[in-house]
C-alpha cells in the first residue's frame, strides 16, 4: 500500500475519532462511520487504528471511557486484532498516570478471555505481542511496589494486584501459554 494512502487514511481515522468523541457517538454510530473510512476487507491494523484510538483515550490524566468503548467495539467487530491492541498497550509507559494504567488493566481483563488467532496475516505477531504484554505487566507490578516515602497508595496496590491477576490468567490459559512458548523460540 502506498505511504500517501496510509497517511491519508490515518488522518481520516484521527479526524473520525475526534468527531466521534466530540459528538458523543454510541458504539453503533462509531461502527457505521468507521466502515466508511476503512476499505472493505482491510484491517484497521494497517492504519494503526488501535494506536490512534488509545492515544486519544489516554491524552489527559484521566482516561476517556467513551473512546475506549470505540476500541472495544472495533475489537469485537474484528476491525483491529488482539495483537495490535496488546502491542500498543505494552508500549504505554506513563505509569505516573495511575488512572490510565488501571483503565488499561481493566480493559485487558475484560478482553483477554476472547483472545484468539483467526488466521489473518496481521495476527502472526500475536506471540510477540503477548510476550511484550507480560513484560509490561511485570513493569506495572514493579512500579506499583516501589514505595515513595516508605508507603504505597491504594492505586499503586490496585495496579500491582490487577497486574498479578492478569499474569496468572495468562499463564493458566493453555492457548496464551503456547503463544508465549512460540514467542520464546521466535526470539531466540
Amino acid at each position: 500500500m502506498e505511504p500517501s494512502k496510509v497517511t491519508s487514511k490515518t488522518s481520516s481515522l484521527k479526524s473520525l475519532v475526534l468527531k466521534a468523541w466530540g459528538e458523543r457517538w454510541t458504539e453503533i454510530q462509531w461502527g457505521i462511520s468507521i466502515k466508511s473510512v476503512l476499505p472493505r476487507g482491510v484491517s484497521g491494523d494497517v492504519y494503526n487504528l488501535a494506536d490512534i484510538i488509545l492515544s486519544q483515550a489516554l491524552v489527559g490524566s484521566y482516561p476517556n471511557e467513551l473512546v475506549l468503548s470505540y476500541l472495544r467495539h472495533s475489537l469485537n467487530c474484528q476491525l483491529v486484532s488482539y495483537a495490535a491492541i496488546l502491542q500498543r498497550i505494552s508500549k504505554y509507559d506513563k505509569f505516573h498516570k495511575r488512572s490510565c494504567v488501571i483503565v488499561l488493566l481493566d480493559f485487558l481483563e475484560s478482553t483477554l478471555h476472547g483472545i484468539t488467532c483467526r488466521g489473518k496475516p496481521e495476527e502472526s505477531v500475536l506471540p510477540g505481542a503477548l510476550l511484550s504484554l507480560v513484560d509490561w505487566l511485570l513493569t506495572c507490578i514493579r512500579s506499583g511496589h516501589v514505595p515513595k516515602n516508605g508507603t504505597t497508595n491504594r492505586l499503586e496496590d490496585r495496579i500491582a494486584n490487577k497486574s498479578i491477576q492478569i499474569l496468572e490468567y495468562l499463564l493458566n490459559n493453555d492457548f496464551v501459554f503456547a503463544m508465549l512458548y512460540l514467542a520464546k523460540h521466535d526470539d531466540a
